[in-house]
């Protein structure tokens, strides 16, 4: 029985992950208890745990989810984010048509009314002369 060279083997790793993704150097720093949680993280920074843990699945912030456990960031993630910041997560434009939309003008009127012009009237605003509205006491 002939034994595979040890290049070959890949060793197991000894924390079974879930989800996210780590360097190998992170893994082991992970492994030796220098990690942070999405808690420590999202309350050092100032930010909310979704938030964190949405990046973490997105794999903007390296950190690994071992199976049944929470997000383990390592320390010089955490470090990372603490000097250069958070990175932003990329923004999804809506594609742009090229339909042309045909909009008939008494569509357009009944959304967006037309400017009246003031028009001038009596100065009293009901079309009456002043004289008759307001009676001075001469008349009597």
């Amino acid at each position: 029985m002939a034994e595979e060279p040890q290049s070959q083997l890949q060793p197991e790793p000894s924390v079974a992950v879930e989800k996210g993704e780590a360097t190998e150097a992170q893994v082991k720093e992970i492994e030796e208890g220098h990690f942070f949680t999405i808690r420590q993280v999202a309350e050092t920074l100032g930010y909310s745990v979704a938030w964190i843990t949405r990046l973490c699945q997105d794999k903007r912030i390296k950190g690994i989810k071992p199976t049944g456990s929470s997000w383990r960031i390592p320390g010089s993630e955490f470090n990372r984010l603490k000097k250069e910041g958070i990175p932003p997560l990329p923004r999804v434009k809506p594609p742009i048509s090229g339909t042309d939309i045909t909009v008939s003008e008494e569509q357009l009127s009944k959304v967006i009314p037309e400017k009246k012009e003031a028009k001038e009237a009596e100065p009293s605003g009901v079309g009456w002369p002043l004289s008759i509205i307001f009676k001075s006491g001469k008349e009597k």
